[in-house]
């Protein structure tokens, strides 16, 4: 179950950095170029990778 959160709130949160970077970040932002859609698949891959390399910690 600790896992299923970390994951998650890791997914989450990244997701809303990448929003905010792409509404506030002009052109120096590579988020500001991606669509919401995937900007939630390249989040999700961010967050499994964190959290496998946590679990193996």
């Amino acid at each position: 179950m600790g896992l299923l959160i970390t994951f998650m709130s890791i997914w989450i949160f990244t997701f809303m950095f990448a929003r905010l970077f792409s509404l506030v970040g002009g052109n120096w932002s590579l988020f500001a170029k991606t669509y919401w859609q995937n900007d939630i698949v390249i989040c999700f891959g961010q967050s499994l990778l964190i959290t496998l390399l946590l679990e193996m910690m």
